[in-house]
């Protein structure tokens, strides 16, 4: 016979029979009438029939948590699939391989473009060659693609010297090779057009004032220190814009700035060149108040320089 010994705050022992467990397990069923389950509930005035009510609850207790317990305590680890998983993520990754299929041989590349869609068919085949399934594509109504073929540009006078530049995408292509002087044309309102009228012809056009390149003073890889951090942590609301979302001041920048693209095609300039931004500092983001310093060469950010509808490749 199973004895157990049980001290109850230090204060009762009691010495309970396997007999007496059994019958102190069967605890009060909620569907039996209450006075039944208020009877039994009053066997429990004594520190001995409390200690006995404790181990029941115990040996009945026990057993369930196990079972309730979450299923990632009783899933079996299974080794070796997660070391092969690690094997062959540290030293047989494709991951790199296909990044440079997508950024250098198939990149960069603009929707409807030649690259995207040679992009697309190395990615099926991949996908083909991986086993899986269903695998279509899934076209949308876009406009006109582009894609740049060759582009070159150089200072002639008063010493040779290579431009680095790209097209803007969707711009149109030359008839060859331009040979040309270079003006510069300074249109900030609708009384600045008439004096260039008529004087563009055949020219390629600087469009902006000169900038000056300040020295490269601030850190090329910005450290937060705890201030930046708490500021980032705060998420700054962004100010209220104008009606429609644009201010009017943005309106009508943009409205000059199309009625420019089409003074310049009535001219029959030769080409535009744009330097990029006015400012040497960009913004850390999300209206944050730290700012960072641009670096002048490296990578070229180009925006769009025309349409993609049916009128492009006429700008």
């Amino acid at each position: 016979m199973l004895e157990i010994s049980l001290e109850f705050f230090g204060t009762k022992r009691a010495r309970i029979s396997q007999r007496d467990v059994k019958q102190a397990t069967q605890l009060p069923n909620p569907r039996e009438p209450a006075m039944k389950n208020r009877a039994v509930l009053g066997l429990i005035t004594t520190p001995s029939r409390i200690v006995l009510l404790l181990l029941a609850f115990l040996v009945i207790v026990a057993p369930l948590s196990a079972a309730s317990s979450p299923p990632w305590q009783q899933e079996k680890i299974d080794y070796a699939t997660i070391g092969a998983i690690r094997q062959e993520g540290l030293n047989r990754s494709q991951a790199m391989d296909h990044v440079s299929w997508l950024a250098d041989v198939y990149g960069p590349r603009l929707t409807g473009s030649p690259a995207m869609d040679q992009a697309k068919d190395w990615v099926i085949s991949k996908f083909e060659e991986w086993g899986l399934e269903n695998i279509h594509e899934e076209r949308f109504a876009f406009g006109k693609g582009w894609s740049i073929e060759r582009f070159s540009a150089h200072m002639l006078e008063p010493q040779v010297q290579p431009i680095i530049g790209y097209p803007k995408s969707w711009s149109s292509s030359t008839d060859g090779v331009i040979t040309a002087d270079v003006v510069h044309v300074q249109i900030e309102s609708e009384e600045d057009f008439e004096q260039y009228r008529g004087n563009l012809e055949g020219k390629i056009v600087l469009t902006q004032p000169a900038r000056v390149v300040e020295m490269l003073e601030a850190d090329l890889v910005l450290r937060m220190d705890e201030e930046m951090l708490a500021e980032a942590e705060t998420m700054p609301i962004p100010a209220a814009r104008g009606a429609g979302g644009r201010s009017s001041e943005f309106r009508r920048a943009m409205a000059l700035r199309q009625k420019l693209q089409n003074f310049f095609l009535e001219e029959d300039a030769a080409a535009l060149l744009d330097r990029g931004s006015d400012s040497a500092w960009v913004s850390g983001g999300s209206n944050l108040s730290w700012q960072t310093q641009r670096t002048d060469g490296g990578t070229i950010f180009v925006g769009s320089g025309g349409t993609r509808d049916e009128n492009a490749g006429q700008g």
